[in-house]
């Protein structure tokens, strides 16, 4: 549990799991020996019938809630999350996961809630198998008058040689697989195992026990720090821990103060014990939610949290279902009843996992893809969509034409007539392979012939690399091949691409990596290009912050929220782009630009979705750069334009880049309509205009009061006015914060000493304030003590105010750093570059909007908190849902306002 809440902390602490299979493999062997000693005999039944009751209740009940949960995770996972409630029900989830190890692109999924359950399903496997094997030798044994007992020790002692041997060779062949496989780990249930068939070892030796026990705990503690996710394991150093606790298990009993058995005893261990099953079957799932819930990795309080509430939820199932079912006079030892209750759990958990499967086929063919936005919830205009992305992959991969990590053989695919003129082939790994649907359309268009030579997660380089921290040999073995091959082929050009992020064996830094991979690269180019073929390189695509389709499905991300800085998706060296600069006769293709802006690489380019997950590229969207892609190799070639494809689209171009400036003009010219009635007093204008707005007769009263922030939500409230019935009075001076301290513009306190006058005959049963948090006092500069003068002067306003009237405060709306409307009409083509990151938009701790620290501080006044509906959790955008966010670097669009009148009207009337 520590090692999953902070890895830190206990680097090693995943070998819990271990010392568990020990335990189990001890407790579980001396059931079944001893029953074997006393009857002669096992009693299949009663042993399915003892787990049954002591596993599946508490497991079942979890997989249900983890299934009401689904709303939690990403819709994206929730078919991934069906799939682990059957593997987690019907205990193969270990081999589930081993599958998805082997799937690199799979293994790069964020893990799911009920990931944990891997190492129940080797339990269960066990528990399956184990007793099994002791009635066949018994009834062997018994025809040939051998002692059974001799013969299943026997047995047992050749589990764990093959096993532990097995573990010791695959861990380092294939670790991946390894870390999940039950033949990997069935050694240390068969070391448990051989604890309890020799019980009597040590029986008399109390001291050597004693010091047994302790040397025992020292293992076990030291394993926590000596063992990390980067060890080879289980493996041989598993013995660690395993050792260990087979030497507490041999020490037994001890009254000395100074011993395991002292220490294990007491209270508090006993009770973590007692809870164990149901603490390790909630805990990982509350993680997991809690993370989503909270957006960010877990702190230290949220580590407490989930602890705590992992703990309650263990207590309550250990008391209600555990020990409820496991003394349950009605599920008898030998009764069918507990194998109907096994498979009625297992029954509902196979439910709960088709009500998550039905919900995201839903989804799935729902003509909309749902994006939580806001409070409502609104329809994608892009595609494919966030569900489809996610298998929006090239073809090749479904055809067998993608070697995977364990592969040693090249899976050679070829398009086309084999004997063109010009024959491609594109060599990489899974970067390489996305490009692929535009190569064979263009060497469809060109009758060229085209090859395919790609693996997961290997760069086809002259340096050996690593895969998860060891050495990758598959991939040394697979390039080797692959050279062989090209050696002997009529390839004429050669397209090369590769993600950025191996490491070398032997670099002691990324950067090293880079640099050696990059002069790797250049030693391969420039074989092929001695041979008098054309050498073609990809940049690598930029690695997005989060995985795109995963955050588009979760709830209230919005486009923007799933985009990530330029800066930081190419923070990472490019072996290829180093080795393009090492070997000048190699062409460098970059498509940087057509994917990312100047300043922000965009989830969603031109209404298309353009990432699978963080790092590749859909399909469709690498479709839409097939311009750039006949551009690009026609410097080399002679390529046919496509120009039907190309026409279609340039006018979808066209149209959407029209839309957006006519939107963007729009929403500079149209104003609200005080503006047009001279309802706002302007600099050196002494005449003071109150203007009217909805029914006359009105019962209630809102009066507006401040400088141009204000009026702007002026047309939401007339379309609230007019459908609630309340009439609206405006006070508005341009560039003046209520209060009696000058700015450095203009002496605003006589206009403001007006408008309290005004404002209390108006006699108005709400005031709605809004002013800008950018006014500065004389003798001040921009800061927390030039907020503290004008939110103190806001508070000597509010006080003037009778009780009976109501107070409202709006805080100063986001602030841009360019003119949306002037950017937008240079960058009509991608919004996302005209909008900015919400922490140099938004109010800070050195420079806080007054409104906001004086509100806090009246009892009286209510915030009106709209400037998160304003930005995503990222960015605040300047176009969302085709709808313009601004008029000015300060000011919003009458559209966008209305759009939030619902919003408004819920604040400002909560109570």
């Amino acid at each position: 549990v520590i090692f999953h809440l902070s890895p830190e902390l206990l680097p090693g602490g995943f070998v819990g799991v271990d010392i568990f299979f020990v335990i189990s493999g001890f407790l579980i062997t001396g059931i079944l020996l001893r029953e074997v000693e006393r009857t002669q005999t096992i009693s299949i039944v009663g042993f399915y019938n003892r787990r049954i009751k002591r596993l599946l209740p508490a497991a079942t009940i979890v997989l249900i809630a983890v299934a009401f949960c689904m709303s939690l995770v990403p819709i994206v996972s929730w078919s991934e999350l069906a799939e682990q409630i059957v593997a987690s029900s019907l205990y193969y989830q270990n081999w589930w996961l081993a599958g998805q190890a082997v799937d690199y692109l799979g293994a790069e999924r964020a893990p799911g809630p009920l990931q944990h359950f891997w190492s129940l399903s080797v339990e269960e496997q066990y528990y399956i198998v184990w007793p099994l094997l002791f009635v066949i030798v018994k009834r062997v044994m018994s025809r040939f008058a051998f002692d059974s007992v001799t013969v299943i020790k026997a047995l047992i002692w050749l589990v764990f040689i093959t096993s532990l041997l097995h573990s010791i060779h695959y861990s380092q062949t294939n670790p991946s697989v390894a870390y999940f496989a039950t033949t990997t780990r069935a050694w240390e249930l068969a070391l448990g195992g051989l604890l309890a068939a020799y019980p009597h070892f040590l029986s008399h030796a109390v001291q050597l026990r004693r010091w047994l026990g302790l040397i025992g705990l020292i293992c076990i503690v030291a394993s926590f720090w000596v063992i990390s996710p980067n060890s080879i394991f289980p493996g041989y150093i598993a013995l660690l821990p395993t050792l260990g606790t087979g030497m507490v298990i041999m020490a037994g009993r001890s009254e000395t103060w100074a011993s395991s058995y002292s220490l294990l005893r007491l209270r508090s261990m006993q009770y973590v014990g007692d809870i164990s099953y149901s603490l390790y079957l909630w805990h990982w799932p509350t993680i997991i939610f809690y993370q989503h819930l909270a957006g960010r990795p877990l702190n230290t309080v949220d580590a407490v949290i989930v602890v705590a509430v992992s703990a309650a939820l263990s207590h309550q199932t250990k008391a209600l279902v555990e020990d409820t079912f496991r003394s349950a006079r009605f599920l008898g030892p030998q009764s069918w009843r507990p194998l109907l209750m096994g498979v009625t759990c297992i029954f509902c958990s196979l439910a709960a996992a088709g009500i998550v499967w039905g919900a995201y086929q839903e989804q799935r063919t729902s003509t909309q893809d749902l994006v939580i936005e806001r409070k409502v919830e609104q329809s994608s205009t892009y595609q494919p969509s966030a569900l489809e992305a996610v298998d929006d992959r090239p073809e090749v991969m479904s055809m067998g034409c993608h070697a995977d990590i364990s592969d040693m053989e090249p899976r050679i695919c070829q398009f086309g007539e084999l004997d063109a003129k010009i024959h491609l082939a594109v060599i990489g790994d899974s970067h390489a392979v996305q490009w692929i649907p535009a190569l064979r359309q263009i060497a469809q268009e060109n009758d060229w012939a085209l090859t395919t030579l790609t693996k997961s997660g290997c760069a086809f380089s002259s340096v050996p690399v690593m895969l998860r921290k060891q050495p990758y040999e598959s991939c040394s073995v697979w390039s080797d091949q692959v050279m062989s091959w090209l050696e002997s082929s009529n390839v004429t050009h050669l397209v090369f691409a590769q993600s950025k992020t191996y490491e070398v064996v032997g670099a002691a830094s990324r950067e090293a990596s880079a640099q050696a991979l990059a002069q790797g690269y250049a030693n391969i180019w420039k074989e092929f290009l001695n041979r008098d073929k054309s050498v073609f390189a990809v940049r690598d695509t930029p690695r997005m912050t989060v995985d795109v389709p995963e955050c588009l499905s979760s709830p209230g991300k919005t486009i923007a929220d799933c985009s990530s800085p330029r800066q930081i998706a190419f923070s990472r060296s490019d072996p290829i782009y180093l080795a393009a600069e090492l070997e000048p006769e190699v062409t460098l293709l970059d498509f940087s630009d057509a994917i990312c802006a100047k300043q922000l690489c965009p989830a969603v380019v031109d209404n298309v979705l353009a990432w699978r997950d963080s790092h590749h590229l859909t399909t469709t969207f690498v479709r839409t750069l097939l311009p750039e892609w006949r551009s690009a190799l026609s410097a080399k070639m002679k390529v046919k334009a496509g120009v039907e494809v190309e026409e279609t689209l340039q006018n979808d171009f066209r149209a959407e880049v029209d839309s957006i400036k006519k939107a963007a003009r729009l929403a500079s010219s149209k104003l609200p309509v005080a503006y047009e009635q001279d309802c706002i007093k302007k600099r050196n204008k002494d005449v003071q205009k109150v203007c009217e707005y909805g029914p006359e007769n009105a019962d209630y009263h809102v009066a507006l009061v401040g400088d141009s922030r204000v009026i702007q939500w002026l047309p939401a409230l007339r379309v609230l006015a007019e459908l609630e019935g309340f009439r609206i009075s405006t006070l508005v001076r341009s560039g003046c914060a209520l209060g009696r301290v000058p700015n450095k513009k203009q002496n605003c306190a006589a206009w403001s000493q007006t408008a309290l006058e005004k404002l209390l005959s108006l006699d108005p049963d709400m005031v709605l304030v809004s002013q800008s948090r950018g006014y500065i006092a004389p003798d001040k500069t921009a800061g927390l003590e030039n907020a503290k003068i004008f939110a103190s002067e806001f508070k000597w306003f509010a006080e003037q105010l009778p009780a009976q009237v109501k107070l409202m405060v709006i805080p100063d709306t986001p602030r841009l750093r360019q003119d949306p409307i002037e950017c937008l009409m240079k960058n009509p083509e991608n919004s996302l570059v005209c909008s900015v990151h919400r922490s140099k938009a938004l109010p800070t701790a050195d420079r806080p909007d007054p409104l906001i620290m004086a509100a806090d501080e009246l009892d009286r006044a209510g915030l009106v908190q709209l400037n998160e509906l304003i930005c995503g959790s990222n960015y605040c955008p300047v176009v969302e849902d085709g709808v313009v966010v601004w008029r000015t670097k300060y000011l919003l669009a009458t559209d966008f306002v209305v759009g939030l009148a619902p919003e408004l009207k819920r604040q400002i009337f909560s109570d």
